[in-house]
């Protein structure tokens, strides 16, 4: 996945979120962590708070699977803060009362 012009930007928004997810599933937690940064360098990153909450989950399932449930609840709950409803917002409310 290249990022870049605008084209780049609608595909980074719907399948990042996925991509990361995968990585973090996977155990590649490296790699996961540079497609958050290059998602965060983004132009137009701040202003999407979709993608910003999807991206929050996706680390928080990274700290989860790494055994920092506090790091993970902290995620999660700036995500819920973060996103708007839809289906971030409920990934992270779902993810977070797995670990309630």
């Amino acid at each position: 996945m290249v990022l870049g012009g605008s084209e780049e930007w609608f595909s980074a928004h719907d399948a990042l979120p996925w991509l990361v997810m995968a990585l973090v599933q996977s155990n590649q937690p490296e790699s996961a962590k540079e497609w958050v940064a290059r998602a965060g360098a983004l132009p137009g990153f701040t202003a999407d708070a979709e993608l910003q909450a999807a991206l929050l989950h996706g680390r928080a399932l990274q700290a989860r699977m790494s055994g920092d449930l506090t790091q993970a609840r902290q995620l999660l709950a700036r995500a819920i803060d973060t996103a708007p409803i839809g289906l971030w917002h409920a990934q992270a409310c779902i993810t977070a009362a797995n670990l309630a």
